[in-house]
């Protein structure tokens, strides 16, 4: 007896239920960006305060751009999403949002109520990054880029590889508001900025509270995170003056492992600011050294790395001054001190007007393990 084909009913069966499966991802508008900024036409009364913008993936592409982005005005994200909505037959979702781009003069005014909106939304991801443009977001996000067809890809691979050589911060919706919350620390963020025909990190966005007070230039990001945190990668140029002749010398240092340690030496009082001091070992590889000392001597060797351990703890004690000057605690400082009183004595500290006022000491012990190849 024959046996009935039953490999081509199955064939047949797999093939359309993947035609139904295709169909259901095209009837999704995949968000994988959205941006925010403020309504440039936000003095007229009857305009909305904030302009919004989404990309949207496109999952039929094969060639050129990969996203589309659409656009509107309102006064909160919960009323523009409804209104972009109507702007597509597709179901928009926001399960695969990765990246929150927001506006420098928006961020500058505050921009918890705006995460909070999007913290509510169970189906957005906590890891969703948290950055702040130079200029307007939402021309960064609608710009048709020559080489660079989907921007939300684009994007997070580029924070990624920053992040993993701290240049720039891990800055995720989770840590941005954990770090709002509490009161030891400040929350920090990624900057990026559109040149021409690509987008570029630019350093570390500093914020008091919820409002952007400033920023770290992309050089010193490095600096930051050695204040930041203990690292096992990363790479930093050196700037300096040879002592005797005052000539410029320039030292790259890579393959840096960095261990912090926050020590309180005195909590105060009431009436008086704590006293901190910042201890930041360095191991290095010395990559590059443009200057008049001689490798092959030990004597120089020894000289350079006296000049090159001076030349980083100057640069992270004026890193420092400057966040005190902004009132931003973006390395924790308070945590370190929270820790070293009673709940009731940390609860009376005004914090926020005893942080300026701290003396925060650094101290930096620098190993240079390997000089490169030394000319005899």
């Amino acid at each position: 007896m024959r046996k009935k084909p039953v490999l081509l009913p199955l064939c047949i069966l797999l093939l359309l239920q993947g035609c139904a499966e295709q169909r259901r991802l095209e009837g999704l508008g995949i968000v994988t960006t959205a941006a925010l900024d403020l309504n440039d036409a936000a003095d007229d009364p009857d305009a909305k305060a904030l302009k919004v913008a989404v990309a949207i993936k496109l999952t039929e592409a094969k060639s050129g751009p990969q996203e589309r982005v659409i656009q509107t005005t309102d006064n909160s994200p919960k009323e523009a999403r409804n209104k972009l909505s109507r702007q597509t037959s597709q179901i928009l979702v926001s399960g695969q949002l990765q990246n929150l781009i927001i506006g420098e003069k928006l961020a500058k005014r505050g921009i918890y109520d705006y995460l909070d909106s999007y913290r509510r939304d169970y189906t957005v991801s906590e890891r969703m990054r948290i950055i702040v443009s130079k200029g307007s977001s939402i021309e960064l996000l609608s710009h048709q880029y020559k080489d660079i067809p989907e921007i939300g890809d684009y994007l997070s691979t580029l924070l990624v590889q920053e992040e993993k050589i701290n240049e720039s911060p891990s800055s995720s919706m989770h840590e941005f508001i954990r770090d709002y919350l509490d009161d030891g620390v400040d929350p920090i963020g990624s900057i990026i900025e559109q040149k021409n025909d690509l987008v570029e990190a630019d350093g570390i966005a500093l914020f008091k509270g919820a409002q952007y007070v400033g920023a770290i230039a992309a050089e010193k990001s490095t600096l930051f995170m050695m204040l930041k945190q203990s690292f096992q990668v990363g790479g930093v140029i050196i700037r300096m003056k040879d002592n005797p002749s005052g000539k410029k010398q320039s030292a790259v240092l890579s393959a840096l492992i960095n261990k912090r340690k926050v020590t309180v030496e005195d909590v105060g009082s009431l009436t008086s600011a704590p006293k901190v001091g910042i201890e930041i070992n360095l191991d290095s590889i010395l990559l590059e050294y443009m200057g008049d000392k001689k490798l092959n001597s030990v004597a120089d060797r020894e000289q350079l790395t006296k000049e090159l351990t001076e030349a980083i703890r100057e640069e992270l004690e004026g890193i420092m001054k400057r966040l005190q000057q902004l009132g931003t605690d973006s390395v924790g400082i308070g945590t370190a001190v929270r820790n070293k009183m009673s709940y009731g004595a940390w609860k009376k500290t005004n914090w926020e007007q005893v942080y300026p006022k701290t003396e925060i000491k650094v101290n930096v012990k620098l190993h240079v393990r390997d000089y490169g190849m030394i000319e005899s």
